[in-house]
């Protein structure tokens, strides 16, 4: 986790022009509005607080112990805010909720990998759980919704899917697009 902070701070603090890179336009716009340097607010690979597991929206779901929409965006952004530090290795995590916020606001798609057969994609408080789809479209100014896929990761031929609004109720299981995907190296 410590090799994909430093890869993406590495971008940012690259001097390129912001239209070719988002990484670093974005990264700049944090900066300057939250008055931090560059690399602080390049922070892009966020988890729970060490010793933590999961955003406990599963349990909220399915004890409905939930009044709105907005206290589960509030209990993923505090469970998932916390963030890996390359230049602090093995100082354990630091809860950066501004800067988590900020960076998924700017967000066009979403991603969450299912890599076990004991729970899939129809365990609905699951999926609530792991995917901050509609919490991102909270977030972003224009309130679009980001595109959402999902890789099923559980057998040898991985697939990714495009999830259409799943949960919206306008969607069926049976509409969503499976697209083969073939895994293609980082470096």
């Amino acid at each position: 986790m410590n090799l994909l902070d430093r890869a993406v701070k590495m971008v940012a603090e690259l001097d390129e022009p912001e239209d070719q890179n988002y990484v670093r336009k974005h990264a700049l716009e944090q900066a300057k509005t939250l008055g931090v340097d560059v690399r602080e607010a390049a922070t892009r690979v966020f988890s729970n607080a060490s010793g933590s597991y999961s955003s406990n929206i599963n349990l909220a779901v399915e004890n409905s112990s939930w009044n709105d929409e907005k206290q589960l965006q509030d209990m993923y952004l505090s469970r998932k805010s916390f963030a890996f530090d390359c230049d602090a290795p093995g100082a354990g995590m630091t809860e950066k909720r501004t800067v988590f916020e900020m960076a998924l606001a700017t967000a066009d798609a979403t991603f969450q990998n299912l890599d076990s057969s004991e729970i899939s994609l129809t365990d609905v408080s699951h999926y609530f759980d792991s995917d901050p789809t509609n919490l991102v479209q909270g977030l972003r100014k224009d309130g679009k919704k980001p595109h959402a896929y999902i890789a099923d990761t559980t057998t040898a031929n991985a697939q990714v899917i495009m999830v259409p609004s799943l949960l919206s109720g306008s969607h069926s299981l049976d509409q969503i697009h499976h697209v083969k995907h073939t895994p293609t190296p980082l470096m």
